[in-house]
């Protein structure tokens, strides 16, 4: 049975969102605009990520006894949160901006992931054509680098039975207005300091969750 424990949701929530802060604010800073359509759509691929990933923790979860599932879950959740801060931590001084590379040789699942992590790290080369606005067609490889870091949390979530409908749609509006205030507060103050806290903050946020799992 689905838990409705808004803590963690909330939580989950906000921490799997932390990234689109750090992308909203580089965009914010260079002046480039993200229209409402492609931050709907970033959005709906996010939660329908966290969704499927959830459903499939908590088909994993029903294998086992619920205490054992929910304990693993918390476990995971913990990990996953202390691998962020210290890869945050360790990697937040180098931060490049070379341009996104075509893969005219075709692409592997190798090179698309790493694909997708290089889009994460540099969003800016998102916006190919130079247009100063990340477009629908553009926004897609976006979406699908900002859902990859979701799975192992979604998966997490279902093994510890958080609601998917009520985690979903609260992941689905963290991501709009979290993008959203990334861009404004970029464009605003011109401050790029949040991008490096945005990794630690996400991962503060899954340790909580994880020892809020295994302390109750």
């Amino acid at each position: 049975m689905s838990r409705l424990d808004l803590l963690p949701i909330s939580l989950l929530a906000i921490s799997s969102n932390a990234d689109n802060v750090a992308v909203g604010m580089a965009y914010g800073v260079r002046g480039i605009r993200v229209p409402f359509k492609s931050n709907l759509l970033i959005a709906l691929v996010t939660s329908a990520g966290t969704g499927a990933s959830m459903l499939l923790g908590k088909w994993v979860g029903h294998t086992m006894q619920p205490r054992w599932a929910r304990l693993l879950g918390g476990v995971i959740i913990l990990a996953i949160g202390v691998s962020v801060v210290l890869r945050s931590l360790c990697t937040g001084r180098k931060r490049k901006m070379p341009q996104l590379q075509s893969q005219s040789g075709g692409l592997s699942p190798h090179r698309f992931f790493k694909q997708l992590n290089f889009v994460l790290a540099n969003p800016l080369t998102i916006d190919q054509d130079q247009s100063g606005q990340i477009d629908i067609m553009e926004c897609w490889l976006l979406a699908l680098a900002l859902v990859l870091n979701n799975l192992t949390n979604g998966l997490a979530a279902g093994m510890i039975g958080l609601s998917v409908t009520v985690t979903t749609i609260g992941v689905s509006v963290c991501s709009l207005i979290t993008l959203w205030t990334g861009i404004t507060a970029g464009h605003r103050y011109g401050r790029r300091w949040f991008g490096d806290f945005a990794g630690v903050a996400s991962g503060l946020l899954l340790v909580v969750i994880g020892t809020y799992e295994l302390a109750i």
